[in-house]
Parts: structure tokens; sequence; C-alpha cells
């Protein structure tokens, strides 16, 4: 009998046998193997012996129209029978592989694979890293790839204990890990646990097939088990929103191809507008699909869904600016999220509890912004999927993002339609720029452009004595990098220092916001409020204070005015900015290292600082 991954109609078609004699196009035949396809008898085996289940688990929707999935949780697992025989003057099962059809909806904690130990008494052997989203384990070594959220992967594990250990994701060899002991930690007992660890290390996975096969496959093999995609979703990322204006909005999403895409819109979820892409594609080759909406009403919400190759997306809304130059506006500001962990939660948080108009971040939203990679895992799945599919996002670029030391560059870029009436590159993709919403004015400076900008007569001097922003209710300066740091201070850049400070007192600015540095630190010098709120992924625990300590500094290591509950300002953190006519509050909201909201505990009164 063939044994089909995937349907029969594939088989057929490339004429796929498991005769042993036929050396070319035959697809390995496992000895065991589950697809979950029937919902009343999740644990029954396609071959070899049903799974037994401990603990919970439900049925989900496979990859594919015709497959269906298990979701089994944290503390749940399944026992499995394998009957393979150990070779000769061998105790275990040495020679062996395993496929594993999977998708992760988050990373905020481990996810478990396999685990050798029958009693679940120590850690289990295969793993999603957390926070990293790579795979493996320490004695094996991890993957140079990471795993996204929300999309389906084929997994191939290869063990032939005493001579290779390797590991291939979609057909590719990402890890050629550390072989392991004959008999060892890695051989196979009569039973062994899927999806299971002893200490909760095994969080919440999708499951459409797990194959195992009693002998070590070949990269051919592999490749034969993995020549067709796991998924027909024509989608990489889906629809989020840029640059909001009270008469238009930019609608953006990825695919993997060049595929001919639609959006429709209306004031109702009838619709009634129709508009087609543009299509670019990216240095990740992939393709950013674009549409600028234009000649809409302000302040009004509106509905919109995008199709492409017959998949379309959940209908979404947004809300265009107001065009009153008084309106009330809430802003949710971050800065330095570069991993899943504790951010994930806390963008959630942004969207569903502070519900704001529209977000901004101060940089370092990726680890390594030219790195696709590295953007599936925290910048795509959670400021462009949590966030932008919910409200429109503005970047302000750091140095992780573009700067080449870091591995940053233009990929990341390539995800963002920002402003370009007032922006420093004529081509407005890599220059710092101004948005005005109601009259209020926010400027990003771009960590590539800002020696420049910076400078005295440069840009930034010539937006800020522009009658629009002299005329402005309230003047923000957003940056990666802040003039002053009192923790971590060797990080100051000379050309923020010695000229940005000056710039901001001089025309007037409320307030420049920055992260660079992983904490909060909040000061006031000649009128212009700094405040550091580097929080959104890891802490910058162990940099030391001073040598300098600033008198304007009143909030951070050791000030006698800190708040309760403080703890130095060493907490994840995201701000908001609450502008009501002329006035402005910023909020400090504290999250603990999980990304579980604690409170809000600082409110500051920003002075209008002669706005109109």
């Amino acid at each position: 009998m063939t044994t089909c991954l995937f349907s029969m109609a594939y088989c057929k078609k490339n004429d796929i046998s498991n005769n042993a004699d036929e050396k070319t196009d035959h697809l390995p035949t496992p000895v065991a193997e589950w697809r979950f396809d029937d919902p009343q008898d999740l644990t029954h085996a396609t071959v070899g012996n049903d799974l037994m289940l401990n603990g919970v688990h439900s049925a989900i929707d496979g990859p594919l129209p015709e497959n269906g999935a298990i979701r089994i949780g944290s503390g749940s697992y399944y026992r499995l029978s394998h009957d393979i025989k150990p070779k000769a003057n061998q105790t275990y099962i040495n020679e062996y592989a395993i496929l594993f059809d999977f998708k992760i909806s988050d990373i905020n904690n481990w996810h478990s694979f396999l685990q050798t130990s029958q009693a679940n008494e120590d850690d289990a052997e295969l793993f999603i890293r957390y926070p990293q989203g790579t795979i493996g384990l320490s004695d094996t070594g991890y993957s140079y790839r990471k795993v996204s959220v929300n999309q389906w992967y084929r997994m191939i594990m290869v063990v032939d204990n005493g001579n290779e250990y390797s590991l291939y994701l979609d057909g590719e060899k990402i890890l050629t890990g550390q072989p392991q002991d004959v008999d060892g930690r890695f051989s196979l007992r009569p039973e062994i646990l899927l999806f299971g660890d002893n200490d909760g290390e095994d969080d919440w996975i999708d499951i459409a097939q797990v194959s195992l096969y009693d002998y070590a496959l070949t990269t051919a093999d592999v490749q034969l088990l993995c020549q067709q995609e796991l998924s027909s979703n024509p989608f990489l990322t889906q629809p989020w929103l840029q640059n909001v204006t009270p008469n238009g909005i930019t609608v953006m999403w990825e695919t993997n191809t060049p595929a001919e895409g639609t959006l429709t819109y209306g004031t109702t979820k009838n619709f009634g507008s129709k508009i087609i892409p543009s299509n670019v594609a990216t240095n990740a080759n992939t393709y950013i699909n674009k549409t600028i909406l234009s000649n809409l009403e302000p302040d009004t919400k509106y509905f919109y869904e995008v199709e492409v190759d017959s998949t379309t997306s959940e209908i979404r809304s947004f809300v265009t600016a107001p065009s009153a130059k008084d309106a009330s506006f809430k802003v949710a500001l971050w800065s330095d999220s570069h991993y899943a962990h504790p951010w994930s939660k806390m963008a959630n948080y942004i969207v569903q509890t502070i519900t704001p108009d529209f977000a901004i971040n101060a940089g370092d939203i990726s680890n390594s912004g030219n790195k696709r990679d590295d953007l599936a895992t925290a910048f795509l799945p959670y400021v462009c999927g949590t966030i932008g599919s919910s409200i429109p996002f503005y970047t302000t670029f750091g140095n992780h993002d573009v700067g080449s030391h870091w591995g940053g560059g233009d990929l990341i870029r390539q995800y963002h339609d920002l402003p370009d009436e007032v922006n420093s590159d004529p081509d407005s993709f890599n220059g710092s720029y101004m948005l005005m919403y109601s009259n209020v004015a926010f400027i990003s400076i771009d960590w590539d452009n800002m020696e420049n900008d910076l400078r005295p007569g440069g840009w930034l001097e010539n937006v800020l004595q522009s009658e629009q922003v002299e005329n402005a209710r309230f003047r923000f300066i957003i940056i990666h990098c802040a003039p002053y740091y009192e923790r971590w201070q060797s990080a100051e850049i000379p050309t923020v220092k010695n000229n940005l400070p000056s710039l901001a007192e001089k025309y007037k600015v409320n307030a420049v916001i920055s992260g660079h540095m992983h904490a909060y630190e909040r000061g006031i010098k000649g009128g212009v409020n700094y405040i550091t709120t580097g929080g959104g992924s890891y802490i910058d625990i162990n940099e030391p204070v001073g040598p300098v300590i600033y008198e304007h500094i009143i909030r951070g290591t050791n000030k006698p005015d800190n708040p309760p509950n403080f703890n130095n300002g060493l907490s994840n953190n995201v701000l908001t900015i609450e502008i009501e006519e002329l006035k402005a509050n910023v909020s400090l909201h504290y999250f603990n290292s999980e990304g579980e909201y604690e409170d809000v505990i600082e409110v500051v009164e920003i002075n209008n600082q002669e706005g109109k």
C-alpha cells in the first residue's frame, strides 16, 4: 500500500511508490504514523499502534483542506509504543527519524516535541527554544533558523547515535548537530512521549502529522517527504496598517509570490470600493503588497478585506485621523521589542486594553533587521500582526533595525510606508520624518541619518522652525538613542548629546522620547522632558549607572522620589500619550518579566510650551 503524506491525488500525480526495489521517487515507509484526521478518534494510528493520551487535546483544522490536526497543551502528552527492535549488542533504538508537521501560536515558553524518559522525569530531548524560536537542545546544538508563529512547518529529526544528529525544516537542513551516545539520552525506549516535558516547558502546539521511521533518513529521503508546502495560504503576513491621515491610509501584506490581489473597503461590511496593490520583491525573496487608500472621510471607521489567489483575509477595520486641530486622541509608545517574550503579551495589552488611535516606537523592534528569520520572531507576528492588524503604527528605526553592525539593513524598511510630506530622504525610504496628527507634531529621527539631520542648521532645525511646527499644540521628538543616560552611560552618542538638547530647548519641544537602554528613566531640563522607555524585551539589569549623575534626571536608579514598585526602572514598560486640547498626559504602564500588566505607576502632565 502506498503511504501518502498529503492526498491520493498528489501521490498519483507524482507516481510515488513504496516498492523498495525502485530507487527513485519512492517515499520512505514509516513504521508508525498518526495524522489526526478523525476528530472522533484523535489518537488513532494510520500505521502502527494508537497513541495513549495523558491530559487534554482538541481537534483543529490542519494545514491543507483534507488534513485534520490536534492542539495539545502544557502538561499533556501522548505515550507512544513503537515496536521497533534494537540492533544486536544495543539495548535501545539508536537509529531512527521522526517527522512532525507543526505550528505554534506564540513563543512565550518552550515547546517540546520528544521526551525519551518513559516516566517524564527529566527534560525533553527536542524543543523550540524560548525565547529565540530556534530548534534543538544544548547537548546537540540549536538550529540557525528560527520558527515563526502561526505558520505550518514540516520538521524531520534524523538520529544515528554515535554518527549523526540532523534537523531539517521544510526540506532544508537547519542543524548538523553533535552526535549522541549509543544507548544514551537520545535512544528510544520501548515507549516514548510526544510533546511532554517534566517541568512545564511544553507550551501549546498544533500537530497535523507525526511519522516514525526505523532508520536514519537520507537527505534525498527528506527532500521527497518535503516536496509539497504544508499550507496553500498565500499570505506570509496578514494585512497591517501604516500612515493614517484624515483622508487616507496604507494597507500592506506579504506573500510568497507576486500573486495579484485585491483590497475591497467601505464604511460597511458590504464594502463598495476596490483597489489593486502595488507589488515589490523584498530582499528576502518575498513580496510586499501595498495599497494607498485616498479620498476617505476624516474620523470615520472603514471595513476592508484582502483577497489573494482565492484566499480571503478576515474582515478588518481602521479609523481615519481627525481633521479637527483640537481633537482628543491617544498614542501608545514603546521601544526595544527585540524578542517575542515578553513582548507578545505587551503587544496584546496595547491593542486590547490601551486601544490607542495609533502606535509609534523608538526603535529596535528587531534583533537583526535585515534577516527575515529574525523579523518573523517578534516584528512580523506582534508589531505587524497584533498591533498593525488593528491600528496604524510608525517606526523610528534603531541600530538593530538598520545599523549594519547588528545585522540591520533595508529589509525591515520595506515593511513600512512612513510619512513623506516632511522627510529628510528625497525618496522617503530611509529618512527622518514628521507625522502631524490633529495639530500635534511627532518628529522621528532615523538612526542612519541622525548625524546629518541633527547638525545645526540641518533637517531637524529646519523642521522645528517651520510655521507648521511652531503652531502645533505639542512637539514630540522620537529618537532611538537618548542624549542622556545614567544607566549604560557609555551608550550616549556625542552628536545626539551635543546637538539635540539645544535644538529641543530653543524650539520649545515638549518631550524627547527614546529607547536603546532597556529600562525607564525620566528627567526634565530647559523645559524639555527626556523619557527613556526601552522596556519591550529583556532589561539592562547588568548595565552600570554613572559615572555622571545628572541633576535633571528625577526617575531612575536610587532617585528619592521614585514611585512605589518602580524597581529603579528595571521593569518592562509601555507609554501612553493622551492629548486633550492643550493637555498631554504621559502614563507609564509597567509589566512583570512574563509580560503581565502590573500597573500605571506614573502619570506626567506635559506643558504645551506655548503650543497653538
